[in-house]
């Protein structure tokens, strides 16, 4: 026990009990008793001296010990033991519920009381470090969040800005790429009977960059125009969408044979010109990557339940994914196959995850080289439609 005095003050009603507990404490060369008789004495004395416990009896002239604890600050610093006989106990557990520490049964003997007091001490300063603690926790926690919140507000402006260059600089291109398109129509048109087989190919090279480039700028367009697009969740066929795009697809190559499943009405509540971005991106990287397969390809887009809720995916039999670059595969400019293998610009997917992240969802990839993909995707925060 702490070699300092400890201050104990006793507030009782001039008892027999009362006075036995005094005697008891008052030999102890390492406790300091303040003896007081009411209520009213007490509240004016603990509004001056703080101690560092406080034995009452449950009754005193002036009120019920329980009126004192009632506000708790009246016991908050220091504990409040409750002096009661066996009679009392009853009335000494209310006086614990309604905010003392715990109760004594007395008559006792003078080392049980003081060994009390100890165990009482103890168990009021692992309470009070508890407290602190748990504030300092709370406290911390609090400043995390804040500077949590301040660098998500200073990455979404960066973001933001970073969205707006791509917008504005791939905007400008448009401009002196469709010159140099235009320029180089002419200079086919009228001086291509003059060029030699090695003009003809170079001129076919600049022709065909200016292609790529372009498609490169629209991509980049999508791109931003899907982060920056406002949201308008509504119910929207997601069935209906595929066929759709399926459609314009099959158009662009109608020598091609594909098998393609659509799961019929499956509808969601999601903004329809995102998810139509989405299922273009990914059922276009479906189309393209099964069009080198040696059997039949095939394209299935269906839905399914499991812990997240309702999951969409997209399925092929084509080239697939190599799972050790899976985390690339969402990833502007990043890209499995070459461009000799598989045309494109390598933002598709890139487009197909900003979309599922403005929806609140996930995206993710599973599948094998050569053996095909499946991409999945959840619409989070949506009202699923059964």
């Amino acid at each position: 026990m702490d070699t300092r005095r400890i201050h104990i003050l006793v507030v009782h009603d001039e008892t027999e009990r009362g006075d036995l507990v005094c005697r008891s404490l008052q030999d102890a060369p390492n406790i300091e008793v303040t003896a007081l008789g009411t209520l009213a004495q007490y509240r004016d004395y603990i509004a001056r001296v703080r101690p560092d416990l406080a034995l009452m009896e449950l009754r005193l002239s002036d009120g019920n010990v329980a009126e004192a604890l009632q506000p708790p600050p009246a016991s908050g610093d220091y504990p409040v033991l409750i002096i009661a006989d066996e009679d009392g106990e009853r009335d000494a557990m209310d006086a614990v519920r309604a905010g003392a520490h715990d109760y004594i049964l007395c008559p006792c003997r003078t080392r049980d009381l003081q060994h009390r007091i100890e165990q009482t001490l103890r168990e009021w300063s692992e309470k009070r470090r508890s407290e602190e603690a748990h504030a300092w926790l709370i406290g911390r926690h609090a400043e995390l969040e804040r500077a949590l919140s301040e660098t998500t507000d200073r990455l979404d402006a960066a973001v933001a800005e970073l969205d707006a260059f791509t917008y504005s600089v791939a905007h400008d291109l448009r401009a002196p790429l469709r010159a140099m398109v235009g320029f180089g129509d002419a200079l086919a048109e009228t001086c291509g009977p003059e060029l030699d087989d090695a003009g003809r190919h170079y001129l076919s090279r600049v022709m065909d960059a200016a292609d790529r480039m372009s498609q490169l700028i629209e991509d980049l367009l999508t791109l931003s125009q899907v982060t920056r697009s406002e949201m308008q969740r509504r119910q929207v066929n997601l069935s209906l969408i595929a066929q759709q795009i399926i459609d314009h697809l099959a158009a662009s190559e109608p020598e091609r044979r594909v098998a393609i499943t659509i799961q019929p009405e499956m509808r969601d509540h999601a903004d329809p010109g995102l998810v139509t971005r989405l299922l273009d991106a990914l059922l276009s990287n479906a189309w393209k990557f099964t069009s080198r397969v040696d059997r039949m390809a095939t394209i299935l887009f269906g839905q399914r339940q499991d812990s997240e809720g309702r999951v969409y995916y997209v399925q092929d039999n084509g080239a697939g994914i190599n799972m050790a670059y899976a985390d690339k595969l969402f990833v502007p400019f990043q890209r499995q196959y070459t461009r000799d293998q598989f045309p494109g610009t390598g933002i598709g997917l890139a487009i197909a995850r900003r979309a599922v992240q403005r929806h609140g969802g996930r995206i993710w990839a599973d599948g094998a080289v050569g053996e095909g993909a499946t991409l999945y995707f959840t619409l989070g925060g949506s009202d699923a439609a059964t």
